[in-house]
């Protein structure tokens, strides 16, 4: 089984260009901080109500499982299903503080939890990146940086060895340079 995993690994590799599979791995860190978040707290809001207890494990999981699709090839089904996980958390969230949840109306009004709030921005910011990874739109953009990263690679290579590899030639100094240069010559003689 290792072999097979390891082969479908190599061959996404080849398919799969830079920017989409740090896209899928951005997700999947996303939505595992997610699902860690809302694991660390399901204690508490087992004693609240059971169901909010089971919730929270189920949103654990299902983080789990949209983590690994996504780190081993980032499927739309797996995209969909963090947008369902991260979504439900973040709609759950509102709720929970506006009209209240059934048998938890203790955290009505709680906006300013650290956890929940957290939480809160690792929900948009998968939800985020999947826009980018289901959208044509994000999809150009995704697209355009690949090609970004393809030219530099290109430039790279075909730069010789004695120019520097910072990419862009040297130039003149601007004014902001010409006065730190001034100013470190004046401060040498004190260092010294």
């Amino acid at each position: 089984m290792l072999a097979r995993v390891r082969s479908t690994f190599e061959e996404r590799s080849e398919t799969e260009d830079f920017a989409t599979r740090l896209l899928a791995w951005a997700g999947a860190y996303a939505i595992l901080f997610v699902g860690g978040a809302h694991i660390l707290i399901c204690g508490e809001h087992f004693l609240v109500a059971t169901y909010l207890g089971l919730a929270f494990v189920a949103n654990f999981l299902g983080s789990l499982v949209v983590a690994a699709s996504l780190f081993l090839g980032g499927r739309t089904w797996a995209w969909l299903l963090g947008d369902l996980v991260a979504g439900g958390a973040l709609v759950g969230f509102m709720v929970s503080r506006t009209i209240g949840l059934p048998d938890a109306p203790e955290f009505v009004g709680q906006w300013f939890n650290i956890a929940g709030l957290l939480t809160l921005g690792f929900d948009g910011l998968f939800i985020a990146l999947s826009l980018l990874a289901l959208t044509p739109q994000g999809r150009a953009v995704v697209e355009m940086q690949q090609k970004r990263i393809e030219q530099e690679q290109e430039a790279e290579q075909k730069q010789p060895l004695e120019q520097p590899l910072l990419g862009a030639p040297l130039r003149a100094p601007g004014p902001i340079e010409r006065e730190m240069s001034e100013l470190r010559r004046r401060m040498s003689p004190d260092l010294s």
